[in-house]
């Protein structure tokens, strides 16, 4: 072997090694880089109020900075049946709505949305919507709130004058979309008086918090033609005028959710306590399911509609496989009204190697479906 050629294969070694010590090394920090990644792990199943939003935090396990700021983010509704929401279309929502997930890692394909088990459904934004142009008088302007030293403000009463008080009730009012007709913004007297416009001050607002939260923190900023800048810390907090359902005296579970027990007001609700309370239009025939104190507003999980099956009730249970339909008899695991999928053993399999519950949605009395 000649000297050149020894060389020649010196060098290939050489290079091969090299090479796989790059490689290693590309490894490694990829999963390093994996490693440090927020996470966004899907649960298997929820279960969600017909017509709620639904956050990412409702459908997900957050780990990280990151992925906890975008726990408010909506990425669906609830429906009155079971339904999927797949790990894509939340990638999508969260794009659309502004998220940088490049240090995030999704973990999990979907999870199955299921009706809150009993629960009175919120509202439509139709019939919000309908509120609003027809049912709810509301004040003008600024107006006292119930809290000392606390002002209420229509956000949609203030023209786009470029002050900061005008910028802000904009940006509250286009984060919270239809639920913004009977949105007012509860401020300080003192806060007011900070942000109010000066001649020759150009001003610009930062959000420093998620805009559809209990209280939004923004910082106003006044730049002045001369002079110096200045920058004021301000904290809005959303109320929502609506009519609520009320316990006219003291109430006892099992009572029935009518005119004699309930009456309608119209209160100034925090953001929790609105999506909460339950629409009194809608309530149908409900009975509590928990005690409620005189004056207390009813919430949705206070009331149940009257149940459709109850448990160890024999029910009539169809099953479609393609143009054939099946259908056997099975006995209610629990209790349910329509919409609602519980657990039921088939008719006579009991103690037997055929006795493993089954999942169906209840569509009537003594009627249920499996999807």
């Amino acid at each position: 072997m000649t000297i050149a050629m020894t060389i020649a294969m010196t060098i290939a070694i050489y290079i091969s090694r090299l090479a796989s010590r790059c490689v290693a090394i590309s490894a490694i920090a990829m999963i390093s880089a994996v490693s440090n990644a927020d996470t966004i792990r899907m649960v298997s199943s929820v279960r969600i109020a017909s017509g709620k939003e639904i956050t990412l935090a409702d459908l997900a396990d957050l780990d990280g900075a990151d992925a906890e700021s975008l726990a408010t983010t909506v990425v669906g509704r609830g429906e009155n049946g079971a339904f999927e929401i797949g790990v894509d279309r939340v990638r999508q929502q969260l794009v659309v709505a502004g998220a940088n997930l490049r240090t995030i890692e999704f973990i999990g394909e979907k999870t199955v949305v299921r009706p809150l088990r009993g629960a009175v459904a919120d509202t439509t934004d139709a019939a919000r919507t309908i509120a609003c142009n027809g049912g709810l008088g509301v004040a003008a302007g600024t107006m006292a709130s119930s809290a000392p030293g606390m002002r209420l403000i229509d956000p949609a009463k203030q023209p786009a004058t470029g002050t900061p008080l005008a910028i802000i009730c904009e940006m509250v009012r286009n984060a919270f979309g239809a639920d913004a007709c009977d949105l007012r913004l509860e401020m300080s007297a003192d806060q007011l008086e900070k942000i109010a416009p000066i001649a020759g001050v150009r001003y610009e607002v930062a959000k420093k918090s998620a805009l559809r939260s209990a209280r939004i923190e923004f910082e106003v900023i006044g730049r002045p033609s001369t002079g110096t800048e200045t920058r004021t810390r301000i904290r809005v907090n959303p109320r929502f005028e609506r009519e609520v359902l009320v316990a006219r005296a003291d109430v006892r579970r099992g009572v029935r959710a009518d005119g004699e027990s309930t009456t309608i007001e119209t209160r100034m609700l925090t953001l929790d306590e609105a999506s909460d309370a339950v629409d009194p239009h809608k309530i149908g025939e409900t009975t509590f399911i928990r005690a409620k104190s005189k004056g207390a507003t009813v919430d949705r999980t206070d009331i149940a509609r009257e149940n459709d099956i109850h448990r160890h009730e024999t029910v009539t249970v169809r099953r479609e496989v393609g143009m054939v339909a099946i259908e056997f008899e099975a006995i209610a695991l629990e209790d349910g009204t329509a919409g609602d999928i519980i657990a039921f053993e088939k008719a006579g399999t009991r103690h037997s190697r055929d006795s493993r519950p089954i999942s169906a949605e209840i569509v009537g009395p003594g009627r249920a479906v499996i999807r």
